[in-house]
């Protein structure tokens, strides 16, 4: 019966462990689910992930027509810094709107690169996907 109880503690504590990082607040789960994939635990390093995933915020929001095009900076790299310009095809005002607040209030975001080199944009209360990249440069 302990063998049982032992192996019921040891499993809801792995679950825990599992799970925990998700009911963190967005800053703390996007930069966990950022530098995730590049650590293996056993090994220290992991094989290259077959996307990228950075850090962003928004720098520069503007709407032509009908699309949004979008200026993101990785935050923390000094003078140096990474910078990314994306256009969204399609800008509805729920989109624009959207885009408008994490710019306005410095939301850190998630930007996700795809093998065909499309950019997904994850906030905490939404995403924007399939934008295209115009240019990804260092400053």
């Amino acid at each position: 019966m302990t063998n049982f109880l032992f192996g019921c503690v040891i499993g809801i504590a792995a679950a825990v462990c599992i799970a925990a990082p998700f009911f963190l607040p967005w800053h703390l789960r996007m930069r966990y689910l950022v530098s995730v994939p590049a650590i293996d635990p056993r090994l220290g390093v992991g094989p290259m992930p077959r996307h990228e995933m950075r850090e962003v915020r928004l720098a520069r929001v503007q709407t032509a027509g009908t699309h949004v095009d979008l200026l993101v900076e990785e935050p923390g790299a000094g003078s140096a810094s990474r910078c990314s310009h994306l256009v969204c095809d399609v800008g509805t005002p729920a989109v624009t709107a959207q885009l408008d607040g994490w710019a306005a209030v410095d939301t850190p975001l998630l930007l996700i690169v795809d093998d065909d080199h499309r950019a997904h944009v994850y906030g905490p209360d939404g995403a924007v996907t399939n934008l295209a990249i115009t240019v990804d440069n260092a400053r």
